[in-house]
């Protein structure tokens, strides 16, 4: 189940998101914030009794400070039963900062007010996975994440990522 609210995005996932005797798949055409929608819709494809796997994957960073975003995320997990996973990376403001901060000035020049991007830190990037078990190797840099076999983690890359497990 793939959420978007950007009609471009919605055009593909319409072409691409298609069902098979494999697999069920779906989208929502929806604002993340917009959790009573989001899980409502998802509940017909998915059951929520069950463990399933959430993946917030570079789309935090555009939820604001004051919308909250650790309690947005806060209201999918406790929607979400034991055994869940909660898999996200985010733009880090605490790696390669004054890069990343130059970039970011860069894109919120040129973004609407719905769309600014705002990077944190490890220590605001971890408080996501609040109620969850993360898993090894912990809140890490992207390429410290399991990296393929002969695929450098050195390289500097400026997001956070982990991924957590409800109890």
């Amino acid at each position: 189940m793939y959420v978007d609210n950007d009609p471009i995005v919605l055009t593909h996932a319409r072409t691409l998101l298609v069902s098979t005797p494999e697999g069920a798949s779906d989208y929502i055409e929806a604002d993340l914030r917009d959790t009573g929608t989001v899980l409502r819709e998802a509940a017909r494809l998915l059951d929520l009794s069950k463990p399933v796997g959430l993946t917030l994957m570079a789309v935090l960073q555009y939820v604001p400070d004051t919308g909250d975003p650790h309690a947005l995320v806060g209201r999918y997990l406790e929607a979400l039963a034991p055994g869940s996973c909660l898999a996200l990376s985010h733009p880090a403001s605490d790696i390669a900062d004054e890069e990343v901060a130059a970039s970011m000035r860069i894109y919120n020049e040129r973004a609407s007010a719905h769309s600014a991007a705002s990077p944190r830190t490890r220590s605001e990037v971890t408080r996501f996975f609040d109620g969850t078990e993360l898993l090894d190797p912990g809140m890490v840099p992207l390429p410290q994440w399991r990296p393929a076999p002969g695929v450098s983690d050195t390289a500097t890359v400026p997001m956070w990522c982990g991924v957590g497990r409800k109890p």
